[in-house]
């Protein structure tokens, strides 16, 4: 969808030039990166989220990681990482996605001033299916 708007930006350019600080949703709920993993399939759950951003409060709540449903999908499909549920965030992630969280590297981003065509280009690039924009002071403002 992202793609298929991407190609035909050219048709609205009003539209590729609009901030990413006008048309992101906002307030974003977040998990930090020490959270038991439990708090962050709660926090999906309680608001209705397909995924929240994990940040480390330790380096000034930048984002880190990303958690989503497709992470529930895999506790409930693989038997052992059940007992990393009450896990801290960050053990989780590196479990089940093997590899080593860098929790002092922000994850995908933009900023407010960068445009709508920036962020799709960014999420294609990614192949993500959201980027999040964040402040001068790392603190994440909205998502796209």
């Amino acid at each position: 969808m992202v793609d298929l708007l991407d190609k035909n930006l050219d048709r609205t350019p009003e539209l590729a030039q609009k901030t990413v600080g006008t048309v992101g949703h906002s307030p974003v709920f977040s998990v930090d990166i020490s959270e038991p993993t439990i708090n962050a399939f709660r926090a999906l759950y309680e608001h209705s989220l397909y995924a929240v951003p994990v940040v480390n409060k330790l380096n000034g709540n930048a984002i880190v990681a990303n958690i989503s449903a497709k992470d529930v999908k895999i506790v409930c499909s693989t038997p052992a990482h059940l007992s990393l549920l009450h896990a801290p965030i960050s053990q989780f992630l590196s479990a089940v996605h093997q590899q080593e969280i860098d929790i002092c590297t922000p994850s995908i981003t933009v900023q407010p001033s960068d445009t709508l065509k920036k962020a799709m280009r960014t999420i294609i690039a990614n192949r993500i299916h959201r980027v999040y924009v964040i402040n001068a002071d790392n603190t994440i403002a909205s998502v796209v």
